[in-house]
């Protein structure tokens, strides 16, 4: 009686033809496209949890001693100028990250006997998109004491990832609609595809730059290496690469088997054919029956 209200959803389930094909490969798509996203996550948080067992633990316990020497020092690093405060940008705050780095440049021009001496200037652009520059590496290390800021995860990276889950489940949703209504899978493939060269494009520039493997970056991380929201970034891609080549493949063998059952004809398009040919022949036999009997008499 208190379950009752599971009655519906059981008896739905129940009604589930689990011999037809389909449905199997409605399950395996929509079974894989979660374990395409959990697997790496799960990958991604047991590689940090033992590197803080193992290293991190004490790494963090330094770290906390060092900002408490830092604290009872008062060494007063953001109290030298009184123009220059730095602040913690977040970053969607373009403002903000334009201004520190304006500070952090004249923070290094101050103490450099010659002022921007490549000539080199940064378009507003590269700040804009999440960039960092030397100076406003140093800038960040000499106000917060944090050596390894390189190694945190990033806003930009943070939105990287959640975009890509979202494209990648807009993706399986699409693939969901099409196998549920059976509509061939050729559109599937071609996104399949497609998304599988953008998830292979990220994983490059991932392992290019994007992480970090410098030990100066990493030497405070609680977490390592494994540490950086782009580690995560580049196991997921690998698994929505896999997840897309591996179900490539299942649909074109899949449609190559069904289009050979069925004389060269799609199931789709055999299903069509045969509702024509159906039709046809009804009213063809109806027509015979049904057609009025026309008698010539002379007068």
């Amino acid at each position: 009686m208190k379950m009752s209200f599971l009655n519906p959803f059981l008896d739905r389930i129940k009604s589930i033809n689990f011999r037809d094909g389909n449905v199997v490969m409605l399950i395996a798509w929509i079974g894989s496209s979660i374990l395409a996203v959990t697997i790496p996550v799960s990958n991604w948080n047991s590689n940090k949890s033992d590197y803080y067992s193992s290293y991190g633990k004490y790494i963090e316990y330094e770290n906390e001693q060092r900002e408490y020497e830092e604290q009872q020092n008062n060494d007063g690093n953001n109290d030298d100028d009184g123009n220059y405060y730095y602040k913690e940008c977040s970053w969607s705050n373009w403002r903000c990250r334009k201004q520190q780095y304006n500070y952090a440049m004249m923070d290094d021009n101050g103490s450099n006997d010659n002022d921007n001496d490549n000539g080199v200037t940064i378009p507003d652009w590269y700040i804009f998109l999440g960039g960092k520059t030397e100076e406003m590496q140093r800038w960040t290390e000499e106000n917060t004491g944090r050596r390894g800021a390189e190694a945190e995860s990033t806003g930009a990276e943070k939105f990287v990832y959640a975009w890509t889950l979202v494209m990648f489940f807009s993706l399986v949703a699409y693939g969901t609609y099409a196998l549920h209504k059976r509509h061939p899978a050729t559109a599937i493939v071609v996104f399949l595809l497609i998304f599988a060269q953008f998830c292979l494009l990220q994983l490059i520039l991932l392992a290019q730059g994007v992480i970090s493997a410098d030990d100066r970056d990493l030497e405070d991380s609680v977490y390592g290496w494994y540490g950086q929201a782009g580690v995560l970034l580049a196991y997921t891609n690998f698994w929505i690469v896999l997840f897309c080549a591996i179900f490539s493949v299942v649909f074109i063998v899949k449609g190559f088997l069904e289009r050979r059952g069925n004389g060269g004809t799609s199931q789709t398009e055999a299903v069509s054919k045969d509702g024509a040919a159906d039709g046809d022949a009804y009213h063809s036999a109806d027509g015979d029956y049904d057609s009025p009997q026309i008698q010539m008499t002379s007068a």
